[in-house]
């Protein structure tokens, strides 16, 4: 059938990282595809909050009064 191992190959199991690029993509897609609505808002939540946690102060506080402008009063 063509899937037996050939021990006599030194590239035989070999995966390139190209190879793997792909699959790990179509590994991404296929649990998007099983994620609930929830948990995909959950998890992209917690990605967002860490990133913006991550920035620097002044950089965070400039973002937070343009996007919150109306709050902190300052345009």
């Amino acid at each position: 059938m063509g899937d037996e191992l050939d021990v006599t190959d030194s590239m035989e199991g070999y995966v390139t990282n190209e190879h793997m690029k792909i699959m790990a993509l179509e590994l991404a897609y296929d649990e998007l595809h099983c994620l609930s609505l929830s948990e995909a808002h959950s998890m992209l939540r917690d990605f967002l909050q860490e990133k913006y946690e991550t920035m620097p102060p002044s950089e965070l506080s400039d973002m937070y009064e343009e996007r919150f402008w109306y709050v902190t009063g300052k345009k």
